[in-house]
């Protein structure tokens, strides 16, 4: 899937400027902050929202702020329009993840005139409406069959730290990573890393995406 900063670009071009604000970047990110809670069951659950029938989102997404929809819909869009690209170029895996973060350096450099290590990531996963949007999300856990699942705000709590844990004093860490490496714990997959793919592998994806915000 494209990665965080491609997701708010697009849900940006998507949505009216007096929208855009934190809510609007939190659930630009759909369905993903279930795959920072780093366990199985919530990487399930979040493949089974994703796999929600198109034409049952906007019942879903009826009672949530205009934001939110706008953003959680705008995820969905960009996610079915542009993946076949990354799975094209990187069919799974670590590899498959390592390209997502170099292309969102690759449009963050590009759009915004920074690296996405310097953006500090994890200040875009936070909304003073958290709670009560995870109030909302339950009939999203159970229309993806997972009403047991963690809470949403759980999960951007999750994505939210984790980021942090990743990218802050970001020097640092990929030197850390360096030894982690000894004990088979490679996180250089989450770090861009533009030499390591082809123009072959990154064109595709940025022709499509620069369609999309002219369109």
């Amino acid at each position: 899937m494209p990665f965080i900063i491609s997701h708010i670009l697009f849900a940006c071009r998507r949505t009216p400027f007096s929208l855009w604000d934190p809510t609007l970047f939190v659930a630009a990110q759909g369905p993903d902050p279930y795959f920072y809670l780093l366990n199985r069951s919530a990487a399930e659950t979040g493949r089974a929202i994703h796999r929600i029938a198109p034409g049952r989102w906007d019942s879903l997404l009826a009672d949530f702020p205009p934001a939110f929809r706008h953003g959680f819909q705008a995820h969905l869009e960009l996610d079915d329009r542009l993946h076949p690209h990354i799975r094209r170029a990187v069919p799974d895996g670590l590899i498959h993840t390592h390209l997502e973060v170099t292309l969102d350096d690759i449009l963050c450099r590009r759009h915004l005139g920074r690296s996405l290590l310097d953006l500090q990531l994890w200040q875009y996963i936070r909304t003073p409406e958290l709670d009560d949007l995870s109030d909302r999300f339950r009939p999203i856990l159970a229309a993806a069959g997972h009403p047991e699942a963690p809470s949403y705000a759980t999960a951007v709590r999750a994505m939210s730290r984790n980021l942090r844990r990743l990218y802050h004093r970001p020097a640092l860490k990929r030197g850390l990573n360096a030894l982690l490496r000894l004990v088979y714990r490679d996180f250089a997959f989450m770090y861009p890393g533009v030499e390591d793919f082809s123009d072959e592998q990154l064109r595709p994806y940025l022709d499509a995406f620069t369609r999309l915000l002219t369109w």
